[in-house]
């Protein structure tokens, strides 16, 4: 079953956010849009580190069971992992006496009472016999990323992670669209958006104004 967590601001990111952007109110949703997709990227990357040192699995095949959608037009952005685990034929697997060997934490393993079969639709995969009888037979799979991140107590260390990455996002996006508001202003000769600039630590030279 896939398991739902949510990272949220927390009241001490949100009165900071808050407090930067007590002029500028209506940068509110850039700053927050840009902070979310950020973190959406930056968990999306650590799942898929985790989820390949806890499954013992390359990252480039954990990939193909992680999805990520960006904040748009709603203020909230999502990453899912799959609830299914990958099919060890790709694994590079390799027939056996005793069965299939397939690379899994970064040594060769046999998995025993399994078969490589090519099906009338031209596919390769390996398969395990439901009982003694010939048929029927299922395709052999590793744990799902779901049930790996949870078994090893890593879903919580994820979210705390990112709960924190996403207060970083928040004050640097904060900093970063209140300086760009003043530096447009400033550098089109308002003395008063220089003199806000300077207030907040810039240096004037450094942003090109004159």
């Amino acid at each position: 079953m896939p398991v739902t967590t949510e990272i949220v601001v927390s009241e001490g990111s949100w009165d900071i956010l808050e407090s930067t952007l007590k002029e500028l109110p209506f940068l509110m949703p850039k700053v927050l849009r840009r902070a979310i997709n950020r973190t959406v990227r930056h968990i999306n990357s650590q799942m898929v580190k985790t989820g390949a040192k806890a499954l013992g699995i390359k990252q480039k095949i954990i990939r193909q069971r992680v999805w990520k959608s960006t904040a748009r037009r709603s203020l909230r952005g999502r990453v899912r992992a799959g609830a299914v685990g990958w099919p060890v034929s790709l694994l590079a697997p390799k027939h056996r006496k005793a069965g299939v060997s397939v690379r899994l934490g970064g040594r060769r393993q046999v998995l025993e009472g399994t078969f490589l079969a090519r099906m009338k639709s031209g596919h390769d995969d390996v398969y395990r016999r439901k009982g003694r009888a010939r048929l029927p037979i299922a395709i052999v799979r590793t744990r799902s990323l779901t049930l790996a991140l949870e078994s090893a107590g890593l879903t919580d260390e994820l979210v705390r992670d990112g709960q924190a990455f996403l207060g970083g996002q928040l004050e640097d996006a904060a900093d970063y669209y209140v300086m760009s508001f003043w530096r447009r202003k400033a550098r089109k000769g308002d003395s008063l958006a220089a003199r806000r600039l300077t207030s907040l630590g810039y240096d004037l030279d450094e942003l090109g104004i004159t």
